[in-house]
């Protein structure tokens, strides 16, 4: 179906992670053109390769097959139209698995970390003298943007759950962080969480070459010392668990020993806080270790890393406050974000601005986002970016109203602000922030234009806080 000279066209080209596929397959001899709901700086980019990349959406133009973002609906005009002409039409993981082949690929996987374990690892390689491709779901100053063409048969891309994706990217090398409830609402049909969970232990089943578990997580702690344990295969558990084989000791906010089968093998050093962090890069550490690097080179190469977009960013000060940008949107990446800023500013007054996305997941976990939320002294939260649930409509304030009674019950001052907007949320929180608070910004919808109003820099999206690229509509990784 797809062959080097075919024409190839992407709906939703503006998103980092389409447009990271645009890239390695324009550079693997497809002729690639494609469009997006808004510009962005990612369409700049494309058009600077010589890629033709539109904004808004026009029509396919002369083309061989489709490939469309997740956030592309099947009523989408040039979804029709495509099948009208009878063009394949390709899942945006049917395109990855066309694009890298199979023997080389190295998943990331697991529902929260894989863009910065991706880049962590991707810089461990890089550092050490290996040139992998990598496709990533963020932007990382490694990369330069979400995507690399290298000259190695090793091909490092995230495995998202989310869409049944997992089947269609097997990969004979696979580091699984984590698993969690999202997603849940797209395998409603299938059996839902049960079903996620089904696709993972199928995803490390046929990780015939290596396996790097978190073991933090019991359900892979469990996993790695049962049947997967028993394989031929190198099985790597990672974390900060008495049982990990990569495990790291005596940890501080953003560094921790490294103890590989019992013997101290260096120290992780960090760019930023968090534990989740830390067992990030003990999962880069221990999948590099699968690829041929020690992992005492691999924890030094780590001390260089910068980090990825949108994962604890700091982007400059309002008021004297730092403010940091989060993609955070799941009750966990919450409550690890804040957990984090905690550990590394203990005295300052923590402002946590949220955009809750998708209405069926903050009516599903709003009671968790608000537990999560109540970290901050300080929440101002947005209506619901309803994303792909467009036709759903918004949910407004169910997590705030959650908190007030939390607030209630417990007789805490904590203080919670309903904003009706995010042009709302940016005076709102302009008029809190005060010398040596933290701000930090979570979300995934249009909220990151937030945190970038406050500083008065420029956001990595055009236009006013409203606009959204098709990409931003769904919660890519």
């Amino acid at each position: 179906m797809l062959k080097p000279g075919s024409r190839l066209h992407l709906l939703g080209i503006g998103g980092v992670g389409m447009s990271a596929l645009a890239h390695v397959a324009a550079r693997r001899g497809y002729v690639v053109s494609g469009s997006d709901a808004q510009p962005s700086p990612n369409l700049d980019r494309l058009r600077a390769a010589g890629i033709d990349a539109r904004s808004p959406h026009g029509s396919l133009g002369a083309c061989d097959l489709v490939a469309r973002s997740p956030a592309v609906a099947d009523t989408h005009p040039l979804v029709r139209e495509a099948g009208r002409a009878g063009l394949p039409i390709l899942s945006r993981a049917e395109l990855l698995a066309a694009l890298l082949p199979a023997p080389e690929r190295v998943a990331v996987a697991g529902t929260h970390g894989k863009s910065t374990t991706t880049a962590m690892l991707a810089h461990i390689l890089i550092t050490v003298g290996r040139d992998p491709t990598v496709v990533l779901g963020a932007n990382a100053p490694i990369l330069g943007g979400g995507h690399r063409i290298g000259s190695e048969p090793i091909a490092l891309f995230e495995a998202c759950e989310g869409y049944g994706a997992l089947d269609q990217t097997p990969a004979p090398i696979v580091c699984l962080g984590n698993v969690d409830d999202d997603h849940v609402e797209q395998f409603s049909s299938r059996g839902g969480f049960a079903a996620i969970v089904a696709s993972f232990e199928r995803l490390c089943t046929g990780a015939a070459r290596g396996l790097a578990l978190g073991v933090d997580d019991a359900r892979l702690r469990a996993w790695s010392e049962d049947h997967l344990g028993g394989t031929d295969r190198p099985v790597w558990g990672f974390g900060l668990h008495a049982s990990a084989r990569v495990r790291g000791e005596r940890c501080g906010p953003s560094e921790c020993e490294l103890h590989v089968d019992g013997r101290r093998a260096g120290r992780v050093r960090l760019w930023a806080p968090g534990a989740h962090n830390l067992r990030n890069a003990l999962g880069a550490i221990a999948t590099a270790g699968m690829l041929g690097v020690d992992p005492p080179d691999a924890a030094l190469a780590l001390s260089s890393f910068a980090g990825v977009s949108r994962r604890l960013q700091r982007l400059g000060q309002v008021g004297g406050a730092l403010v940091l940008d989060d993609y955070a949107h799941h009750p966990s990446e919450v409550a690890a974000a804040i957990e984090a800023a905690r550990s590394e500013w203990p005295a300052a007054r923590l402002i946590a601005v949220f955009e809750p996305h998708l209405p069926s997941r903050e009516q599903r976990l709003r009671e968790r986002f608000a537990t999560a939320l109540a970290g901050a002294d300080v929440i101002v939260v947005t209506p619901v970016h309803a994303g792909r649930e467009r036709d759903r409509g918004q949910t407004e304030f169910g997590i705030a109203d959650c908190l007030d009674r939390a607030r209630a019950e417990a007789g805490r001052a904590r203080q919670v602000i309903r904003a009706e907007g995010l042009d709302e949320a940016v005076s709102i929180t302009r008029g809190l922030a005060q010398s040596e608070d933290v701000v930090l910004v979570m979300g995934t919808g249009g909220v990151s234009r937030v945190a970038h109003a406050l500083v008065g820099c420029r956001s990595t999206h055009a236009g006013g806080i409203a606009q959204l690229s098709d990409s931003n509509r769904v919660n890519g990784r």
